[in-house]
C-alpha cells in the first residue's frame, strides 16, 4: 500500500494454509505480516475442526479451536494471546450454539479488525423448534430457550455486557411465512461517559434495560416480501422506540430491490423537573441488484442516515468468469451534507478491484 499523509509505504502479507481431514474436519494455519519504516507487526494462528453427521446416530455437530499470538516491532508480550472453542449443533427439533474464548491486552491484529480487546467471552443459544399444530397451517413452533452474549474484562471479571434474550412465541406457517415475539434483558457497565449525540451524553456506571420485540416477516419468494419489526423498551437510564420496515420487490428473476426504513426515538429525563431530552433518528437504504447470469451480478447499496447526515453509495460488480474464480470491482463514495449530493464531486470516494483465482491441487 501507498503512502499517505498519516501512513508511510507499507508491505501486507496474508498466508493461510488449511488441510482437509477425512469428508468433514480440518486442521489450518494464518500468517500475517505489515512492514513498515515506521513499525512492524506480525499474526500467527491454528485452528482446527471436527465434524459428524452420525452424532448420536443422526444428528449433526461442529467443533472448532483455534490460538493466535500477535508480534510488534519484534517484540512479544505475555499478554499477546487469542483463544477459543466454538460448537455448533444444528438440528429438527433442537439446535444449539456455544463460544468461550478470550483476547489478551496486547493482542494485536493490524491486518485484521478487532471490535475490542481485553475481554473473555461465553456466547451461546439454545432453540426448540417442534412440529406442532401441522392441522393448522404451521409448519414450526419457534422456541429460543436462551440466547446468550457476556463479555467481561480479562483478569478482573468486571461485566463489561450481558444479553440475555429468549423467544417465548413463534411460527413458521407453511406458506413460508413467520411471526413472533422477542424478549431482550441486557446490564452494560460503562467505565467512561460517552455521548450518543450533542444533546445525549451516557455518564459511568451500571446500566440495566430491557425490550420487546415482535415481528412478522412474509415469505422471500413472493413477488413482494414485507418485514416489520417494532421494539420497545429502555436505553442506558431512558426510553427507546424503534421501528423497522423493510420491503422487497422482486420484478423478475433477473431484477430485484430492497428498501429498508428504520426509526428510533430516544427519551431521556432532564434534570430539570418534568423535562425530557427527546432524540429521533432515521436510516433508509436502498438495494437494488442485477443479475444477468449466474456469472455476472450488479448491485447497488444506497444510504442516508439523520444523525450523521450523510449519504454513501456503493455499486459493486462481481463476474465469475469460469467457477473459482471471481473479480469484483466496487465504487464507493460519500456525500456530506446530503442536501448537497453531487454525483461527480463527492465528499469521498475509492475504487477497488479484487481478483480471486483459485488453483486445485
Amino acid at each position: 500500500t501507498g503512502a499517505t499523509d498519516d501512513a508511510p509505504t507499507t508491505n501486507n502479507a496474508v498466508l493461510r494454509y488449511k488441510y482437509d481431514l477425512g469428508t468433514q474436519s480440518f486442521i489450518g494455519g494464518l500468517l500475517t505480516s505489515k512492514i513498515n519504516e515506521e513499525s512492524t507487526n506480525q499474526v500467527f494462528a491454528l485452528d482446527g475442526g471436527w465434524a459428524s453427521n452420525h452424532f448420536l446416530g443422526n444428528k449433526s455437530i461442529r467443533i472448532e479451536g483455534w490460538f493466535g499470538q500477535s508480534i510488534s516491532n519484534g517484540r512479544a508480550t505475555s499478554n499477546n494471546s487469542t483463544a477459543g472453542i466454538w460448537f455448533d449443533y444444528p438440528n429438527d427439533r433442537w439446535s444449539a450454539s456455544g463460544l468461550i474464548g478470550t483476547t489478551q491486552r496486547d493482542f494485536d491484529p493490524q491486518l485484521g479488525f478487532l471490535s475490542r480487546a481485553n475481554y473473555e467471552t461465553v456466547q451461546g443459544y439454545v432453540n426448540f423448534e417442534p412440529r406442532w399444530l401441522n392441522g393448522y397451517g404451521v409448519r414450526k413452533v419457534l422456541f429460543c430457550l436462551a440466547d446468550l452474549t457476556m463479555y467481561r474484562t480479562a483478569g478482573t471479571g468486571y461485566v463489561e455486557t450481558f444479553a440475555y434474550g429468549f423467544r417465548p412465541f413463534g411460527l413458521l406457517l407453511k406458506s413460508g411465512d413467520v411471526i413472533g415475539l422477542n424478549v431482550n434483558l441486557y446490564e452494560d457497565g460503562v467505565t467512561e461517559p460517552f455521548a450518543i449525540s450533542d444533546e445525549v451524553t451516557i455518564g459511568a456506571g451500571r446500566y440495566t434495560y430491557q425490550e420487546i420485540s415482535p415481528y412478522i416477516n412474509t415469505f422471500r419468494g413472493r413477488r413482494l416480501q414485507v418485514a416489520f419489526t417494532p421494539s420497545w423498551g429502555t436505553f442506558f437510564g431512558g426510553q427507546k422506540t424503534t421501528y423497522g420496515t423493510s420491503l422487497q420487490a422482486n420484478f423478475s428473476k433477473h431484477f430485484n430491490v430492497q428498501a429498508t426504513h428504520t426509526w428510533n426515538a430516544l427519551r431521556f429525563a432532564d434534570a430539570e423537573p418534568n423535562g425530557t431530552t427527546t432524540l429521533e433518528t432515521t436510516e433508509l437504504a436502498l438495494y437494488p441488484t442485477y443479475t444477468f447470469t449466474t456469472n455476472l451480478t450488479v448491485s447497488v447499496f444506497a444510504q442516508w442516515n439523520s444523525l450523521s447526515d450523510f449519504v454513501r453509495f456503493n455499486a459493486r460488480l462481481h463476474w465469475i468468469p469460469r467457477i473459482g474464480t471471481d473479480l469484483f470491482l466496487v465504487l464507493d463514495q460519500t456525500h456530506t451534507p446530503s442536501e448537497h449530493i453531487d454525483l461527480f464531486r463527492p465528499t469521498a470516494r475509492n475504487m477497488v478491484g479484487k481478483l480471486v483465482w483459485r488453483l486445485m491441487f
